[in-house]
């Protein structure tokens, strides 16, 4: 009763500020708007009544003394605060659970075991990990106020396993087993051992805004370029959107190890040919696209002299072409002796982005790529999406045509660890060693070189999803002459690629169904 009535009194006072001169008066607003919710931070049902009541007093307020002014500038004000009252006003609103939707629990130990997430078993991520040192933690002293006054201790021990459920707009559900002793100091003292069951939930606050000071606000939301004297634009312009539009149109070479598979490299040219050669955007203009052909060990695969003959002729219908064929002399194909020998071409300033024959790629791809690969400082590893077997889709297969992207969970997934596409400077990649030519046949060399990567003391590796760019389905051969490291990682993936776990377990219950199984 105490703290409401403080805020009641705060808020009395705030109205009467209202009624001082005009001039004081936007001032006093933006001071409010700031500051509403440090004044008002409950952690019960009141919260959201003095909120409401306050926003409807100033509107009140508003309703009387602003519309009938002339005023221009407070008639923009007026204007303003109205919007407010009119849009999804966080404070008057409480979001409700659906009860229909209880979530699946992540099982967590020494790791942790997730239906939510394509790897089914991980490490745990740091940030979890200190949540749930601190669920305990906090657990454990509230126990122990109690018990210390009773004459007895609780003693942590160690998490036996526990698990999690994440809700973003709520909180963290945990179910804890933790092995404790119990002490008892006073009377007949003894040490028990006891496996306690713990059920706690880590609440997240009610999501809230705030307004930015007047000029700081005029200066963000001015458009880039333009006397700041100017009228506002309703759009934001954000330092991060500044910083990509300004950057520097930086040649970007694509280096595309290629080997047989004439229809593939056919798809890839006309993406390029579609993307970067028939438009005028002056971005795309220092893109440029470096085929290292090598003879393939595939029987069912081109020859080199075919699939060069193929890129000529596609080269002839332009005068001035950003498409390179260079032809690699040395037996049959290996990887990352092509990504090594096409690197050396470039000087150490060049920016290089590694990419397999078989992606595809929308015109949002290079500015991100220069941006995210900064010389001497970060690497670029976009995470892909790559589609499932078109055959185990539940969509028509118009869709697989690449022209159109379609980041579904049914047709595909984002491959986490796929390491195949890289943007850095070729003076960075000299830096950490390359590209080990020693690797031969199918996988491992990109794992090798983002080892390396990771280890670099001056070199920062930034991945995220990049939603533009595809990589194809295409049918994958394991070959019996791999190492045994890289026959898992291509049977791994050969599995990975055939569909989603929900698809997969349908088309096993009909085929049963057809007694077919």
């Amino acid at each position: 009763q105490t703290k409401n009535k403080q805020l009641t009194i705060q808020s009395n006072q705030f109205y009467k500020l209202l009624t001082m001169s005009n001039q004081q008066i936007a001032e006093q607003m933006m001071t409010i708007y700031n500051n509403t919710h440090r004044l008002f931070n409950i952690d019960n049902n009141q919260q959201t009544i003095l909120d409401h009541q306050l926003w409807n007093v100033l509107h009140e307020y508003f309703n009387q003394s602003f519309l009938p002014s002339n005023d221009a500038t407070f008639h923009s004000l007026y204007e303003k605060i109205q919007s407010i009252f009119n849009t999804n006003n966080i404070y008057s609103k409480k979001i409700s659970q659906d009860k229909n939707q209880p979530g699946i629990y992540t099982l967590f130990t020494g790791s942790q075991y997730s239906a939510n997430a394509e790897s089914p078993v991980r490490s745990i991520e740091p940030a979890y990990k200190q949540s749930f040192d601190e669920v305990v933690r906090t657990y454990m002293e509230e126990v122990n106020k109690i018990s210390r006054n009773m004459g007895r201790f609780v003693e942590y021990k160690k998490t036996l396993y526990g698990y999690y459920k994440y809700n973003p707009r709520f909180g963290i559900n945990y179910i804890l087993h933790l092995h404790v002793i119990y002490r008892k100091y006073t009377g007949k003292k003894m040490s028990i051992p006891v496996r306690e069951h713990v059920y706690a939930v880590q609440r997240f606050h009610l999501l809230y805004f705030r307004e930015l000071s007047s000029s700081y606000s005029s200066a963000m939301l001015s458009p880039f370029g333009a006397d700041s004297s100017n009228s506002i634009s309703p759009v934001m312009t954000n330092s991060f959107r500044t910083r990509i539009l300004s950057t520097p149109s930086i040649p970007i070479h694509l280096i595309v190890p290629a080997s047989g598979r004439l229809p593939t490299l056919k798809r890839l040219l006309t993406n390029f040919d579609r993307v970067v050669m028939y438009s005028n955007d002056s971005d795309l203009l220092n893109v440029h696209l470096h085929i290292m052909l090598m003879e393939t060990a595939e029987d069912s695969g081109e020859r080199m002299s075919t699939v060069a003959n193929h890129i000529k002729k596609f080269l002839r219908k332009y005068k001035i072409s950003r498409i390179h064929l260079i032809e690699v002399k040395n037996a049959n194909f290996t990887r990352s002796y092509a990504c090594s020998y096409g690197a050396s071409r470039f000087n150490d300033t060049d920016l290089l982005f590694f990419i397999d024959v078989d992606m595809v790629f929308t015109r949002d791809l290079f500015p991100r790529i220069r941006h995210h690969t900064i010389f001497n400082k970060q690497v670029y590893y976009p995470t892909v999406f790559s589609q499932y077997d078109p055959q185990y889709w539940e969509l028509p297969k118009m869709l697989s045509n690449f022209t159109s992207f379609h980041i579904r969970n049914d047709i595909g997934y984002w491959r986490q660890y796929g390491f195949g596409m890289l943007g850095i400077y070729k003076a960075d990649l000299a830096q950490i060693g390359s590209w080990n030519v020693d690797i031969s046949g199918w996988g491992k060399e990109d794992v090798d070189l983002y080892d390396k990567l990771v280890r670099s003391p001056t070199l920062n590796v930034f991945r995220t999803t990049d939603n533009s760019l595809m990589h194809i389905f295409h049918t994958k051969q394991c070959s019996l002459t791999l190492r045994d490291d890289q026959m898992t990682m291509c049977k791994g993936t050969k599995s990975t690629a055939l569909g989603s776990q929900h698809i997969l377990a349908r088309h096993v219950q009909k085929m049963i169904e057809l007694n077919k199984i």
